[in-house]
């Protein structure tokens, strides 16, 4: 009789049968870059340019959220040459309308970018006839961050 019904309860288990439930999941991880495409073209300290095209920069983020892209200046939107003479100048990036880098510019993107986007980055200077000679620079550093 025992044996009869250790049978029957195995059976039973069998018949009733068993389910097992497999997790399956992945991670993306946050990936975030700004590419600075230029030939370092010369700038006309004399006569001024405007609206000149001095590069390009390429970003993208996949933050559902969105990201910012910094632009500053290490002379504070100057250029300046080995004795400290100084040429201000503006740039003009993304429709962002004429900016100076006297303080950080600070664009904010309030969605991912999943494909690059590349836009053109622009230099305007006032003719300066006066300038002293010499070698005028500037380094300019762009930063992408995920919100």
């Amino acid at each position: 009789m025992k044996l009869l019904m250790a049978l029957t309860l195995f059976v039973c288990n069998l018949a009733w049968g068993q389910s097992r439930t497999l997790l399956l999941g992945g991670r993306v991880p946050l990936v975030c870059s700004i590419q600075v495409n230029t030939g370092n073209p010369p700038l006309d300290i004399l006569n001024g340019m405007t609206n000149f095209t001095v590069g390009s920069l390429s970003e993208t983020c996949n933050r559902r959220t969105g990201f910012t892209v910094t632009i500053s200046s290490a002379n504070g939107g100057n250029l300046m040459n080995e004795t400290g003479q100084t040429v201000p100048y503006t740039i003009q990036y993304d429709n962002s309308g004429v900016r100076s880098l006297a303080a950080p510019v600070v664009l904010t993107r309030n969605f991912a970018k999943l494909a690059v986007w590349t836009r053109s980055f622009r230099v305007n200077i006032a003719a300066q006839p006066n300038a002293v000679s010499g070698e005028y620079t500037d380094l300019v550093t762009v930063t992408i961050a995920a919100l």
